[in-house]
């Protein structure tokens, strides 16, 4: 009986912080036998934090936005995924939202009942409070 978790979610970026937490992960993985789900957070352009009246003008334009983001999320996401693969790591899950990372990256973790939360971190956000597994954390 293995004390390591047996679900791991790696949240990606694209970054070299997250380059180093995903050859981390997978490497985890593999040695545990741990499944190993992704996390990618899709960016949504500034105006629709803070010039909320805009959507008023353009009622498509959050939905049209919206759509562009978990595009790009998904083909983000599906390069990471594809690396790891080519390493002979199985990808267990991958999922993309929008929103707000650490919210997101925290509510999924408890979802899937992960227990170790790998990230790099060079955004300003944490998630430090929420997560009751491990967390390793890849930053300068």
């Amino acid at each position: 009986m293995s004390i390591f978790p047996t679900k791991i979610l790696l949240a990606t970026d694209g970054s070299e912080e997250a380059e180093l937490a995903a050859r981390t992960a997978a490497d985890l993985a593999k040695s545990t036998n741990s499944e190993l789900h992704l996390i990618y957070i899709g960016h949504m352009p500034s105006i629709f934090y803070e010039s909320p009246g805009t959507m008023a003008l353009d009622p498509d334009l959050q939905s049209r936005m919206e759509e562009e983001a978990e595009k790009a999320a998904k083909t983000n996401l599906e390069k990471q995924a594809q690396k790891i693969r080519q390493v002979g790591i199985e990808v267990a899950g991958m999922h993309t939202r929008l929103g707000f990372p650490a919210a997101e990256i925290v509510g999924l973790a408890g979802r899937l009942g992960a227990g170790l939360l790998v990230y790099g971190e060079p955004r300003p956000w944490t998630v430090e409070e929420g997560f009751d597994g491990q967390r390793v954390r890849f930053g300068r």
